[in-house]
């Protein structure tokens, strides 16, 4: 910002100012750049809380995968990474999870484990709706 300003005219070749010290685009490129600074971090480490406290409810896998992905990204975190996969699956419910576990195959991807939810939660509810 101070090089926007005064430029560098010590400098070869010297750099010339760009804004007044004045400039409303100058001020607002600073708060942009503060806040971005500060907020994505907080976002980020937010996220990843939300992420370690995410369980699915009921019989709502569809809206647990949804905020699964979305704090996912909001954490920066891989999609496929080995971590992702194992948040995804505390997330689950016991019974559930363990369902999985006695599959032949076992899901080993994300996408597979997904499926496998969306799956099993749509069986159970067809089941006790009978």
């Amino acid at each position: 910002m101070v090089t926007r300003v005064y430029g560098q005219p010590h400098d070869i070749p010297p750099v010339q100012a760009t804004h007044q010290a004045d400039d409303e685009v100058l001020w607002n490129d600073f708060m942009t750049d503060f806040t971005g600074a500060f907020m994505d971090t907080a976002s980020a480490e937010q996220a990843y809380a939300d992420l370690t406290k995410l369980e699915i409810k009921g019989d709502k896998s569809d809206e647990y995968i949804a905020a699964f992905e979305y704090l996912l990204i909001r954490a920066g975190w891989e999609r496929d990474a080995r971590g992702s996969l194992e948040m995804f699956k505390q997330g689950l419910r016991k019974g559930l999870h363990w369902t999985f576990l006695q599959r032949d195959p076992m899901p080993t991807t994300i996408d597979k484990w997904q499926a496998a939810a969306q799956r099993e939660v749509k069986h159970r509810r067809m089941a006790f709706a009978s």
